[in-house]
Parts: C-alpha cells; structure tokens; sequence
C-alpha cells in the first residue's frame, strides 16, 4: 500500500476546510496540458476546489476545474501541484508529497525488471 489511508483522509478533511487552494503545475502536469493545447507555465496560479481519494493508483485528486478553452474539468494528483511555503497546510501536503514519492519510487524499484551482466 502506498499512502496511509488514514492520514490521506486526514489531510483531505484539513484541505477541504481550506478551499479553495492556490497552487502551481509541476512541469509533468504542464507538459501534459500543453501537449493537449492548453497555455499554461509553472507561474499560472491554479486553484484546487475539491479533493477526492483515487486510492493507491492516485492518491489525494484534486479538481482544478477548467483551465483555458479546454471545456474538460482537470483533476490530478496532489503530487503534481506545488503550493506557496507560507500557505498554512505547506509543510503537512509536502510531507505527504515526499512520502507518496518515495513509496512510488520503492515500488518502482520492485516492478521493473533486474538487469543480468
């Protein structure tokens, strides 16, 4: 299992509490979009207005809403957005960004196959 089950839900309650959120696209996410025609950079000030739980395949989901001329809703994983230090839920969603990073990259060690020499 890669998150805590209980702490996601505990971060999800202390973000809804705080909606909406301001935040960045991390370059995969503005790579992603861009590859889709939307104008974006790291700069743009998204906003996260709701969060939901896409289970160990996805982690806290996040719904940015529309963004440009798209007419599609954007959801993506927490780990694909950055915050503003002095935001008050900074240290707690990084924590949970760096823990779900380093079990993703534990999982992909164990996944992909071993080179033979």
């Amino acid at each position: 299992m890669i998150d805590d089950y209980a702490k996601a839900m505990e971060l999800m309650e202390n973000m809804k509490a705080r909606l909406p959120i301001p935040v960045f696209p991390k370059k995969p996410l503005v790579h992603t979009l861009r590859d889709k025609g939307t104008k974006i950079t790291s700069k743009k000030t998204l906003s996260i207005k709701s969060v939901i739980y896409l289970g160990d395949e996805g982690g806290v989901g996040c719904d940015l809403g529309i963004i440009g001329d798209d007419k599609e809703v954007i959801v993506c994983s927490l780990t694909h957005l950055s915050l503003h230090t002095r935001h008050p839920l900074a240290n707690k969603i990084r924590a949970y960004q760096r823990e779900r990073k380093t079990k993703l990259a534990r999982q992909d060690l164990k996944t992909s196959p071993q080179r033979l020499y």
